[in-house]
């Protein structure tokens, strides 16, 4: 099974894809390195293709907007890991960036990568994209077993899907517009 096989099935059938994700089990590294930074490459590609419908978009903003882009999502991968080993040390006891914990973060960071991408390629923003970002929530919620949360206790498996899917869903949000308030000064 392949990693790109692995995605695709955690996006259509969570539930089946986390299974398969855990008994493929890649190493984070091959992860990152085969899956993630050239999901995050083509996403800073990508924000340079306005610039063939959008007349007034220019090269630097374009260039902003790709580092922006990729470094959001680059750091949301390691302030999400630090944050929910904080809040869940039991799921990562070694605080390494090659375990299950760190695979469900970058799995449900990949999906959102990809409607970034979807979004980037589009002539005009697509309200729709903007709703199946709340399905990673689902992804989350059918991923939390493999991350090593007990599904029986439910009050736990509620604390984990709201508190990752907050961090997954916002953290790149809040340090893009750190970072374009950032662009924009020193433009």
């Amino acid at each position: 099974m392949s990693i790109l096989k692995n995605i695709l099935l955690v996006i259509v059938a969570p539930k089946m894809g986390w299974e398969e994700v855990n008994r493929s089990s890649f190493p984070t590294q091959d992860l990152l390195s085969k899956a993630f930074y050239p999901l995050l490459a083509a996403l800073a590609v990508t924000e340079f293709i306005p610039m063939l419908y959008d007349s007034t978009l220019s090269l630097s903003v374009a260039l902003m907007l790709a580092i922006t882009s990729f470094a959001s999502y680059f750091i949301t991968l390691y302030l999400t890991s630090y944050l929910l080993d904080g809040f869940y040390p039991e799921l990562n006891p070694t605080h390494s960036i090659n375990s299950r914990h760190n695979d469900f973060i970058i799995y449900s960071i990949i999906y959102l990568v990809i409607l970034k991408i979807i979004d980037n390629l589009m002539p005009t923003h697509f309200a729709p994209l903007y709703f199946l970002v709340t399905y990673v929530i689902f992804i989350i919620y059918c991923g939390a077993e493999f991350a090593g949360i007990e599904i029986t206790d439910k009050n736990k498996l509620t604390k984990f899907v709201l508190i990752a899917s907050a961090l997954i869903i916002f953290v790149p949000v809040i340090i893009q517009l750190l970072l374009k308030g950032i662009f924009i000064h020193i433009n």
